[in-house]
């Protein structure tokens, strides 16, 4: 068996970027001659490109057959690390060619999705237009991932809660409030009641975030824990919502969310916000950045203008 090592040295030897090319287009479209004319060689040429990952892996990488061609397990395990490092390599180019520019200005962001459901979706199109010569990059990432980007310095400007444990060479202040808010589809009974108390929301059926998220766990102990009711709940939990939306204005359903990822679903009508006796405040949502930052940095001018926007804009 071909030690991580050897194999390594062994791809960074003779390994070409159209090698790891060859492999993501070919899994993409199944076929080999879709991916030759999106390559722009001819087929035996990808063939030959595939052949030659496959000699220098040791391994199987694709199965061909009359209907295509498919990766097996084992393309399969490499493909998302193929796929990343092609993607840094792309972002890589594009943050070059901007330097290149003297008058363009680059930020990477790194956001919670209640960052940016709940201040970039509204304040960026401002942003971009009062600053044409600042470029953003915007990447979404969970709490864990946030942690991550401030390790590697992979991003200017962060827009997350504060974590637990604050690393001393970054500072963070406050953007923009949040909490977490109770909803449902516009025809759920309880749309248009007002004070609604524990036992009443108790009784109700509830759609899931993963048990991982405050909201889960906030909705148990605060909601459902004390109405009584333990199980009162759909056995479908997703943080895509797009399906949670979907379940919510085809069934009689409700979801504890924070209001900075919902907000868009309520001013667009899709969702109603139920009237609570009760409130679930959460931490607020702010920006993280280096404390060695330099002075007049993208990143700064864009975290001032949001601080601006989220204080009028709330």
């Amino acid at each position: 068996m071909t030690s991580s090592i050897v194999l390594f040295r062994r791809l960074m030897a003779k390994a070409r970027l159209r090698h790891f090319q060859a492999m993501v287009t070919v899994a993409k479209l199944g076929s080999i001659k879709g991916a030759a004319e999106q390559m722009g060689l001819t087929q035996p040429a990808v063939t030959q490109l595939i052949a030659e990952l496959e000699r220098l892996t040791d391994c199987q990488l694709f199965y061909r057959h009359d209907r295509g061609t498919r990766p097996t397990e084992l393309g399969l395990r490499l493909l998302p690390h193929i796929r990343d490092a092609l993607a840094v390599l792309q972002d890589g180019v594009d943050q070059f060619v901007l330097g290149l520019d003297s008058t363009m200005k680059t930020v990477r962001v790194g956001a919670i999705e209640g960052a940016i459901n709940g201040l970039l979706e509204r304040a960026l199109p401002t942003f971009t237009h009062q600053y044409p010569h600042i470029s953003v990059s915007v990447q979404e990432a969970t709490a864990e991932q946030i942690g991550a980007l401030m390790a590697s310095r992979h991003a200017d400007l962060l827009l997350a809660r504060k974590p637990d444990v604050m690393p001393q060479e970054w500072m963070f202040s406050s953007l923009m409030q949040d909490e977490l808010v109770a909803v449902c589809g516009p025809r759920h009974p309880l749309a248009t009641r007002a004070g609604l108390s524990m036992h009443e929301l108790g009784n109700e059926s509830w759609m899931l975030l993963p048990p991982s998220t405050e909201a889960r766990q906030r909705l148990e102990t605060q909601i459902l824990d004390r109405a009584g009711h333990s199980n009162a709940y759909r056995q479908l939990q997703t943080r895509s919502f797009a399906i949670l939306q979907s379940m919510l204005q085809a069934e009689r359903l409700l979801l504890l969310a924070p209001l900075s990822i919902i907000r868009p679903r309520l001013n667009g009508g899709q969702l109603i916000r139920l009237d609570l006796a009760e409130s679930f405040p959460l931490a607020p949502i702010g920006a993280l950045m280096p404390i060695d930052a330099a002075g007049e940095s993208a990143a700064q001018i864009l975290k001032r203008f949001l601080a601006d926007f989220a204080s009028s804009r709330p």
